[in-house]
């Protein structure tokens, strides 16, 4: 057991949200698209505020990844967030890493991190790559920051885990791993969040699932984590301007409402479920 959870939880549940807005549609160039750009600001104006109500409502905390360009453009939405939820660093402009330089990715995570010390007046904790890709620098750039947590690789699933410094990778020699960095990984997957089950893109991803085939996909892993591998920790995630429709927010509603009806699930924020890690068991 990695974890010491609160008394009778056999999981813990991370409900986390990237809050992209429009950030995510610049990353991919669509600036001059005025019809997918609405999509960002609908993230904004309508879904962002419908899934502050319904955590509120529901009285759990959950976890927000923002960019710097969203909480620039809703301010005054960021800090009700801030208010009662956890903030993460999620990115500039939801730019992807692939390719960064060591000097390049640092200078991105240092602007990331002044930027958030000047909107919440505190220094974040947590960080998920924007865009997919990490690099073999982001790791070592998030242990220099004094990061607590990551959730952006996929080594693990129920398990939060320290990852391995990476001292050699040969195609024929194999791969050489070294000591433990110090952030702690909580891992996702595309099977563990809405945008790919969800959300159609032309000559991209096809969307367009069943929601009760992601509900059933949700509940059955927290479910086995309980049963199997108790002392464990799911991070679902969220993207407001998919989930945020109202035949996809309904079936969230069900989701969570059943996660809070079994008195063996905790639900909290990634840095309240850190606090509680206990170091590797190997």
């Amino acid at each position: 057991m990695t974890l010491r959870l609160p008394d009778g939880a056999a999981v813990a549940v991370a409900i986390t949200v990237d809050f992209d807005g429009e950030s995510l549609w610049l990353a991919k160039g669509r600036e001059q698209d005025e019809t997918t750009m609405s999509k960002g600001r609908y993230c904004g104006e309508v879904a962002a505020p419908r899934l502050l109500a319904l955590f509120n409502r529901l009285g759990i905390s959950t976890s927000w990844g923002m960019p710097v360009h969203t909480y620039r453009t809703w301010p005054e939405l960021a800090l009700r967030i801030a208010r009662d939820h956890e903030v993460f660093c999620h990115g500039v402009c939801h730019e992807s890493l692939a390719g960064l330089s060591l000097e390049a990715e640092r200078d991105l995570l240092r602007r990331q991190v002044d930027a958030y010390e000047g909107m919440f007046g505190s220094r974040p904790k947590g960080y998920r790559a924007p865009g997919g890709p990490t690099t073999p620098h982001t790791l070592d750039l998030l242990d220099e920051f004094g990061f607590e947590w990551d959730s952006s690789l996929a080594g693990g699933d129920v398990h939060p885990y320290r990852p391995r410094r990476v001292l050699e990778r040969h195609p024929e020699r194999g791969t050489r791993y070294g000591a433990r960095h110090d952030v702690l990984e909580f891992s996702t997957t595309v099977d563990q969040e809405d945008w790919f089950s969800f959300e159609f893109e032309f000559g991209g991803n096809p969307g367009m699932a069943d929601p009760d085939l992601v509900l059933k996909r949700w509940q059955s892993m927290i479910d086995w984590a309980a049963r199997e591998e108790p002392g464990g920790a799911v991070a679902i995630t969220l993207h407001p301007q998919s989930i945020g429709r109202p035949h996809r927010f309904e079936m969230l509603e069900r989701f969570l409402g059943a996660m809070q009806a079994h008195s063996d699930i905790w639900i909290a924020s990634m840095t309240q479920i850190a606090a509680t890690w206990q170091g590797e068991t190997e």
